[in-house]
């Protein structure tokens, strides 16, 4: 099972689902998913496996991603798991 490739023009792509904290953050690591990034995150791209008709986004991300995590904000009153994508160097 998989958690991270890297391509070979050197970019590196990490994908996992995690399950986040009802009404608050989750840190995700990661270690947890193959190692850090070694340079840089482009992009973190996250998609919630439950939708709520009170909120249209109710999973964001909480701030920039650093070469070692990012954290998860959900806005559901439930504990939801969350499918994602990273990308860098």
């Amino acid at each position: 099972d998989t958690k991270s490739v890297t391509l070979p023009n050197g970019l590196i792509m990490k994908f996992g689902r995690v399950s986040a904290s009802a009404s608050g953050t989750t840190t995700v690591n990661f270690s947890s998913f193959g190692g850090n990034f070694t340079n840089d995150v482009f992009s973190v791209v996250l998609t919630n496996e439950f939708s709520s008709a009170s909120s249209s986004n109710p999973v964001r991300l909480n701030a920039q991603p650093t070469t070692s995590s990012f954290v998860i904000r959900n806005l559901l009153a439930s504990t939801t798991n969350v499918n994602f994508v990273a990308i860098g160097r």
